[in-house]
């Protein structure tokens, strides 16, 4: 295995990472930095904490520290820094001391019973076999290598591909199975002198084509209900595509045109900073546009760059079956995409799937490279508000008040147009409790919005919680139930105003914790937002907010308090003043006009939504059906033993006690507590272990 596969191709396999930056995407100085501050015991977390560890590895480590340091030193951040730094500086130290620590660790994990920490966790087992290809990498043009040294590094691959592979470890319904398929294709390919290589490869590729059936849509959106898990899963897409191509092996018909599809709904997401809008587990960070590798048909790489330029017939996206609508808008009528604005609404819900934050109908804007209406977005696992970011109030969809995040529901798109520079969209939340909410949302011009919102079915109070971004205040407009949103630094403003059918409680927040408003997870933990709470009494009602970005902050964007004329949630028309005079917005059934410009028409999706999200289900339900979610119960069990040997050994004394003074009944107590244990075992094993 030190020839084959050639040194370009096993070069290139190891480039890649799925959890840890990748080997190239880290610079020089940083990687002997982290090197160094390795080798003396000590590693800084994403979140900037520092954690101390025993050198070279000990198993007490994996039980220390914060979570994501946990998952961490389970998936090889260790070697995986000083392999970074060997290829760096060519220094062998490195190399060597990454030996090291992967041959400690073999030699725990060959003698370990039981899991320690997240020492056999699906997601760090897969980036450990993506570390150890890499160290295979250098290490078999070792100039000092040892055959028994490079048998055992091996063998600790090979023995995690025996993991990865089981049936009863397999995380089905997630990113995390799609991980280890694509880890077991990797360790096949590049050390295919394994024994099973071929039944690793073999694995992971049929379990990967079952999972796609339910893993992206039809017209190429990741169902993990998030931007940035949606831009995670096309780089796994593509590493399985090459894969495939290294292996010799045909991808599933219409692989191709699906990675396209992803790519385009991936360039519509993309903003020209390289951030991306909050969805779900969507971290809040902002970046340059970076080139994305896509494979060549000969197994070449190409770079790729989001589009520079957008025609009016291509600004609105819409992803039906997925639940997503993405318009992209010039500023000042020009195609640039520096100057432009998004705003993209969602309403995806696919029960089981990954990621999912109860924000259906829930809207973000983006203009001028700043987030104004946002959402939480991700947020720290462990973290105690968590729970609260997930929910809810974490976004601005409108919910009522103390609505679980989990319960029972459904959201469609009702219909939708996109012609010129407006916009409309349409859409539906039912609950199985009775509650319906209609949200619908209209652009009149490229910088004005209106959302309208109505209720019933409800039996508790409406909330909307509008957040904003860190960094932006919220103040007071000049007009009655108006606000501004304002930078620290002069620029474009957002100007809103607010009409509803009763005297609604409007309440400016800040980072509040009772209620959960004003928050957006940040780099280094949860940052304060401004935020405007919108709360309404308990039946129906309707609401309507109208959003104006604005480039003279001298002059507030509406001039006139909206005027609503309500006849239900189809047939409504309202008229607001803006700086260039008043304008109507009328909708009759399927008709929204604008002003004197051409009526939009509200056309129902293309396809056939339920049948598409049906076959969805389906796929998932069989799957998960013949691999079951996995459940780590050792350190429950471990517990349960030693409760259950403290209460046998109090039923020991007790019988012990009783029988010496009252020998019949002490001999039928005994029969009966063994016959008690055996059933009580028999349930454990066959009913609650196995649910």
């Amino acid at each position: 295995m030190r020839r084959a596969p050639s040194d370009a191709v096993l070069d290139e396999l190891a480039k890649a990472r799925i959890l840890h930056p990748a080997r190239d995407a880290v610079d020089r100085a940083s990687a002997i930095v982290d090197a160094d501050r390795a080798l003396e015991g000590r590693f800084v977390t994403e979140d900037g904490t520092s954690v101390a560890f025993s050198w070279p590895f000990d198993a007490a480590d994996l039980e220390q520290g914060p979570l994501d340091w946990s998952l961490a030193v389970a998936a090889f951040a260790i070697p995986d820094r000083l392999l970074k730094a060997y290829d760096a500086t060519g220094e062998l130290r490195y190399l060597d001391q990454a030996v090291e620590y992967v041959l400690a660790w073999q030699r725990f994990e060959a003698s370990a019973w039981l899991p320690r920490g997240l020492m056999w966790n699906d997601h760090a087992i897969a980036e450990r076999v993506y570390v150890l290809v890499d160290l295979w990498r250098s290490y078999r043009k070792h100039p000092r290598f040892d055959p028994e040294r490079a048998k055992l590094l091996l063998v600790q691959a090979e023995r995690c591909a025996i993991y990865l592979a089981r049936p009863d470890h397999f995380t089905s319904a997630t990113n995390h199975g799609v991980m280890q398929n694509l880890a077991l294709m990797l360790v096949a390919i590049a050390m295919p002198g394994l024994p099973d290589a071929k039944r690793f490869f073999d694995v992971g590729r049929e379990r990967f084509i079952r999972q796609l059936d339910f893993y992206v849509s039809r017209d190429g959106v990741v169902l993990e209900h998030s931007a940035g898990y949606h831009e995670f899963g096309l780089q796994l897409l593509r590493l399985a595509r090459r894969y495939f191509e290294l292996a010799g092996v045909a991808p599933p018909a219409g692989y191709d045109a699906m990675l396209e599809r992803a790519s385009h709904f991936l360039d519509a997401m993309r903003r020209p900073d390289g951030s991306l809008p909050l969805i779900g587990d969507t971290r809040a960070t902002s970046r340059a546009a970076p080139a994305t590798i896509r494979p060549g048909t000969s197994g070449e790489t190409t770079a790729e760059t989001p589009p520079e330029r957008l025609t009016p017939a291509g600004r609105c996206l819409m992803s039906a079956v997925a639940g997503y609508s993405v318009w992209r808008t010039p500023l000042d009528g020009s195609p640039d995409t520096a100057d432009q604005s998004q705003l993209v609404t969602l309403w995806s819900h696919f029960p089981g799937h990954g990621h999912k934050h109860a924000d259906e109908l829930s809207i973000l804007l983006w203009a001028d490279g700043q987030d104004w209406i946002a959402n939480a977005g991700y947020w720290a696992y462990g973290d105690p508000d968590r729970g609260k970011a997930e929910s809810w109030d974490g976004s601005n969809a409108p919910h009522l008040l103390g609505e679980s995040p989990k319960a029972e529901r459904s959201s469609e798109l009702m219909g939708s147009s996109c012609s010129g520079q407006s916009a409309a969209i349409d859409l539906q939340r039912v609950t199985r409790e009775g509650l319906r909410i209609r949200r619908q949302v209209v652009q009149i011009s490229p910088v004005v919005w209106i959302v309208i919102d109505h209720a019933q079915g409800g039996t508790r109070t409406l909330v909307t919680n509008w957040t904003g971004f860190p960094g932006i205040d919220l103040e007071n407009g000049p007009i009655r139930q108006s606000f501004r949103m304002k930078r620290a630094t002069n620029g474009m403003v957002l100007d809103f105003a607010y009409a509803g059918s009763d005297a609604p409680a409007l309440r400016p927040l800040r980072g509040s914790s009772d209620p959960f408003a004003g928050w957006v997870f940040m780099d280094h933990g949860p940052a304060a937002a401004p935020a405007l709470r919108v709360e309404q009494a308990a039946g129906e009602s309707w609401s309507a907010m109208i959003w104006v970005l604005n480039r003279t902050p001298s002059v507030f964007g509406v001039t006139e308090a909206p005027a609503v004329r309500w006849g239900g949630v189809e047939t409504w028309s309202l008229s607001v003043g803006l700086p260039g005079g008043r304008v109507a917005i009328v909708r009759d059934h399927a008709t929204i006009t604008i002003g004197t410009t051409p009526p939009l028409q509200l056309m129902p999706p293309a396809v056939d939504v339920s049948a598409e999200q049906a076959k969805i289900a389906i796929a998932y339900a069989a799957l998960k059906a013949d691999f079951p979610i996995y459940r780590d119960l050792g350190r429950y069990r471990r517990r349960a033993a030693v409760a259950a040997i403290g209460l046998f050994a109090l039923q020991v004394f007790i019988l012990y006690t009783s029988s010496r003074r009252f020998r019949a009944v002490g001999r039928l107590m005994n029969w009966v507590t063994f016959i008690g244990w055996i059933l009580v075992c028999v349930w454990l094993q066959m009913y609650y272990f196995a649910h």
